[in-house]
């Protein structure tokens, strides 16, 4: 099978550049974030989108979805630039991932668990689906439809203390969704 690699700039600076490898199967394909050390599979037959800009503490990598392919805008001198996640809203069984990168290598709570060789914390908790300060990602409907996974590994050092993924799930098949995300979580590397 004949790879196509795709060069996709995720901010101006070019130091979180994701590359994406994509083949002719249904295998997951590869982005690949050089200047953070790291890199994650996702499936195929989601949509993915480089995040466009850079700050100073905190890295916005991608976002991949089985929704609609969110748009990003890197601000201006005030500022106004897409936050991360976007503001979304999502189907049936629809999921959203994102992936961000953090100086500081604190978790929010004791390690559970370990990704990529590295102490992690992963946590999965219901949400309605109404907008709040907390929840920007929606899913369709009113009421508690939702399910939000934060994971949280330890970064491989030199300016990366932390990896942050933050998904969420729209039912009725919750399953199915946290499956894929958990998969994607498992494939996190570090490179060197």
């Amino acid at each position: 099978m004949i790879a196509i690699a795709l060069l996709v700039v995720a901010a101006g600076c070019g130091t979180s550049a994701g590359v994406a490898t994509t083949t002719t199967s249904a295998r997951p394909v590869e982005a690949s974030f050089p200047g953070f050390r790291l890199a994650f599979r996702y499936p195929a037959d989601w949509k993915y989108k480089s995040w466009c800009w850079i700050g100073t503490s905190e890295f916005p990598l991608a976002m991949v979805t089985t929704g609609r392919r969110p748009s990003c805008s890197q601000g201006n001198f005030y500022g106004f630039k897409s936050p991360l996640p976007p503001p979304m809203r999502l189907h049936t069984n629809d999921v959203a991932v994102w992936w961000a990168a953090f100086q500081k290598p604190n978790l929010d709570g004791a390690p559970n668990t370990h990704v990529a060789g590295k102490p992690a914390r992963i946590v999965v908790e219901k949400q309605p689906t109404k907008r709040t300060a907390k929840s920007t990602v929606n899913c369709a409907g009113s009421g508690p439809k939702q399910r939000r996974l934060i994971a949280e590994i330890k970064g491989p050092g030199s300016g990366v203390g932390r990896v942050e993924v933050g998904a969420v799930i729209c039912g009725p098949n919750f399953a199915a969704g946290e499956a894929k995300v958990r998969q994607m979580v498992d494939s996190l590397r570090f490179t060197r």
